[in-house]
């Protein structure tokens, strides 16, 4: 082997130990078809990278919760979805959001206000940022 070829084989090792730690931290699950199969829960935040953020219920939704072509309500397009870290907690869901540039797309029940204050666990999944509130469905 190369000296290249073992820094390779180090870092690959390296990578997957720290997978293993963050699973056994929380993530319940390294990958499922719905955010209820990660999270536990029926609803929450969804916030892609852009900012786009999806207050809603995701029992239904195979995939990751997105807008519809005509904007009325969220849907999946059935991809896996991989945990990539998490969970972690976050004490204040509002005081976290007001750090984080994020757009609301939707939120049917008007539940934005009530994330202040509000405790959740935050999870990675597919790239995209999950909130779990602590006490929602």
């Amino acid at each position: 082997m190369t000296k290249e070829e073992v820094n390779s084989l180090k870092n690959s090792i390296a990578d997957a130990r720290k997978k293993v730690d963050e699973f056994e931290k929380g993530a319940v699950i390294m990958a499922a078809d719905t955010l209820l199969e990660i999270t536990g829960q029926e609803s929450g935040v969804v916030i892609y990278e852009n900012g786009d953020m999806l207050i809603c219920n995701w029992a239904s939704i195979s995939g990751l919760p997105r807008m519809d072509p005509i904007g009325y309500a969220p849907m999946g397009l059935n991809e896996e979805l991989i945990v990539d870290g998490g969970p972690e907690e976050i004490p204040d869901i509002g005081e976290w959001l007001d750090n984080h540039t994020h757009n609301i797309l939707y939120d049917f029940n008007g539940d934005y206000p009530q994330l202040w204050g509000c405790p959740g666990k935050l999870y990675t999944v597919s790239g995209v940022t999950v909130i779990a509130p602590d006490g929602w469905n």
